[in-house]
């Protein structure tokens, strides 16, 4: 297989897993705006009528909800995130090792982060 094929087929995937984080970083945005109406709601039902326990129940299991959520996508972003700087590897070195994708290794959370970890 030539190496522009190849480099196609890549850069196919990276463009469908970079379509993923981006929904899945929608998710993230989706499900804070979804707790802070939740929480609106019980807050004011609360204050409207009378916290009961029910009602505390309530806004603790949101925000444990939330909480579990959240961290699930966050780390199916850093997940894909670190896939797309293997992808990114794997098409500069096809480009003779010139620098052609850097996006997600220099600018992106999972790259920044990953790199003061020391994981990369």
């Amino acid at each position: 297989m030539e190496p522009y094929q190849k480099a196609t087929i890549i850069m196919q995937e990276y463009s469908t897993l970079r379509n993923e984080i981006l929904a899945l970083s929608t998710g993230v945005t989706q499900a804070t705006v979804a707790l802070i109406s939740v929480l609106l709601a019980l807050v004011t039902y609360g204050l409207l009528h009378h916290f009961t326990a029910t009602i505390s129940w309530l806004i603790i299991w949101s925000c444990i909800v939330y909480l579990v959520t959240q961290g699930w996508l966050w780390c199916l972003i850093f997940k894909l995130s670190a896939h797309l700087r293997r992808i990114e590897q794997r098409i500069n070195d096809i480009a003779g090792g010139e620098p052609l994708l850097t996006w997600e290794t220099t600018h992106s959370w999972g790259g920044i982060i990953s790199r003061r970890l020391g994981w990369r």
